[in-house]
C-alpha cells in the first residue's frame, strides 16, 4: 500500500514538473503560426475538418515536447541563468522526461503520416532546426535566425496538414512570421547576457552595447517586415501598424528585461502572439476573438510562474 502511494507521488511529481517545463505559455506562439498556414490554406480550397484539429494540437504541444530537449541540451547555461528550472535541480528525471517527449513526438509524427505525408517532411525538418537551435548559441546572429526558421515551419506545416498544396505560397505564411519569431528570440537574450557569456555563448545582448544592439535587432526586422509586406501585397496601414509593434516589442521588452525578467518574458510572448495574430485577422475580423483568448489564456498560465530563475 505504501509503496503504491509513493509511485502515484512520483507520478504525480514527474507530471506537474513535466508540464512546468514545457512552458505552455509559449505554446501560443506556435499553435497561432499553425493555425496562420491553416487559415492561408483554407483561402485557397482547404476545408476545416478532423485533420486540422490534430494539425492545430501538434502545433500547440510541439513547443512543449521540444522544450523538454533544449532544456536538456542546455543544462551548463541553465544552472547560470535558469537555476530553478525541474531539470537543472533534479525535480523532473532526464531520462522519463526524454522518453516520454520521444513518444509524444512518434505520435505527432505518425498521425502526420497518415492525413498529410508531405508535412511530416515540415514537422522532421522543424525537430532538426530546434535541435540545432541549442548547438548554435555559440554563433551570434545565426542562432536566432535557426531559431525563427524553426518556429515558422509551423505555418507550413499548417498549410499542409490543412490539405493546402506543395507549392511557393506556402511560404508566404511562414516569410511574414519569421521576424517576429527572431526578435522575440533575440530579445530574451538579454536576460540570460550574463550566464551565456560566462559559458561562451555569442549573441548580438552579451557583444554589444545595448544601445548598439537593440536599434540593430529592430531596424532590421522592420526592414525586412516593409519589403515582404510590400511583395506580399499587404495595406501600408497594416505594414506600419506591425513595424510600430516591434519598436513596442523592442522598448518595453528591454526596459522590463533591466529589472523584472518574468514580466518581460510575458510581455515579449504576448507581443510576439499579437504580432502573429495579425496575418490571421487580415483575413476575418472574427478571429480577434483569438486574440483576446490567446492573452488572457497566456496571462493564467504565467501566474502559474512565479519564479524568475525559473
Amino acid at each position: 500500500m505504501a509503496e503504491n502511494l509513493k509511485m502515484k507521488t512520483k507520478v504525480k511529481e514527474f507530471i506537474y514538473y513535466y508540464l512546468r517545463s514545457m512552458r505552455l505559455y509559449y505554446s501560443f506562439v506556435t499553435v497561432v503560426s499553425t493555425l496562420a498556414g491553416v487559415v492561408a490554406a483554407m483561402g485557397r480550397g482547404a476545408e476545416w475538418n478532423g485533420r486540422v484539429v490534430f494539425v492545430l494540437a501538434t502545433g500547440f504541444l510541439a513547443w512543449g515536447v521540444n522544450q523538454i530537449f533544449s532544456d536538456y541540451c542546455d543544462r551548463e547555461e541553465d544552472s547560470l541563468n535558469a537555476p530553478h528550472r525541474a531539470m537543472v535541480t533534479g525535480k523532473l528525471a532526464v531520462r522519463p522526461a526524454l522518453m516520454v517527449s520521444v513518444i509524444l513526438m512518434v505520435i505527432f509524427a505518425l498521425g502526420t503520416a497518415v492525413i498529410a505525408p508531405l508535412a511530416l517532411l515540415v514537422l522532421v525538418a522543424g525537430g532538426g532546426l530546434n535541435l540545432s537551435y541549442s548547438w548554435s548559441k555559440h554563433l551570434p546572429v545565426v542562432n536566432a535566425v535557426i531559431y525563427g526558421a524553426a518556429i515558422s515551419c509551423c505555418a507550413v506545416y499548417g498549410w499542409l496538414g490543412a490539405g493546402g498544396v506543395w507549392s511557393m505560397d506556402m511560404l508566404k505564411p511562414a516569410l511574414w512570421m519569421f521576424p517576429a519569431h527572431v526578435i522575440m528570440c533575440s530579445y530574451s537574450y538579454y536576460k540570460d547576457a550574463p550566464g551565456d557569456r560566462a559559458v561562451g555563448i555569442r549573441t548580438l545582448a552579451n557583444m554589444l552595447p545595448e544601445r548598439v544592439s537593440l536599434p540593430l535587432m529592430t531596424v532590421s526586422s522592420m526592414l525586412y517586415t516593409m519589403v515582404l509586406g510590400f511583395y506580399c501585397d499587404f495595406n501600408a496601414d497594416v505594414i506600419v501598424l506591425l513595424c510600430g509593434q516591434m519598436v513596442v516589442i523592442a522598448l518595453l521588452t528591454y526596459c522590463l528585461y533591466a529589472r523584472y525578467y518574468h514580466r518581460a518574458t510575458r510581455f515579449n510572448c504576448e507581443l510576439c502572439v499579437i504580432w502573429l495574430w495579425g496575418l490571421i485577422v487580415c483575413n476575418s475580423a472574427w478571429w480577434w476573438i483569438g486574440i483576446i483568448v490567446s492573452l488572457l489564456t497566456i496571462e493564467l498560465i504565467f501566474r502559474w510562474y512565479r519564479d524568475e530563475k525559473e
